[in-house]
């Protein structure tokens, strides 16, 4: 699937397949990490993205942060703002993974019933 994106310095392509593969290539071990499409992400390639991330924005006015959240060790990436610390953005959203926590889980008690 190719997506385009469009930014203020013009179009560029964006294939799935081929990040897919760079990050299974990229990745030796499956322990320790969150499960993303069958792709393992370990939690300390997020903290060195996000610290690189907040060096490259030191003088900005936000700045990231990283959780892992819920039961299925979701992360969760907040932007936050560096003068009152309040939370502006959350990727993904918490809401959205409870949701998903509980159909999952409301999906379990149907099989269930029925076994």
């Amino acid at each position: 699937m190719d997506v385009k994106l469009v930014s203020q310095g013009g179009q560029i392509n964006f294939d799935k397949n081929t990040i897919y593969n760079e990050l299974i290539a990229n990745d030796k071990s499956t322990n320790n990490g969150v499960q993303v499409e069958n792709i393992k992400i370990k939690e300390e390639d997020v903290k060195k993205a996000v610290d690189t991330l907040n060096k490259e924005f030191k003088d900005k006015t936000t700045y990231l942060q990283y959780e892992v959240y819920g039961k299925f060790n979701n992360i969760v990436i907040k932007v936050m703002d560096r003068n009152t610390n309040e939370l502006v953005k959350e990727l993904p959203p918490k809401k959205i993974i409870d949701m998903v926590e509980k159909l999952c889980e409301l999906a379990g008690m149907f099989v269930d019933e029925k076994a």
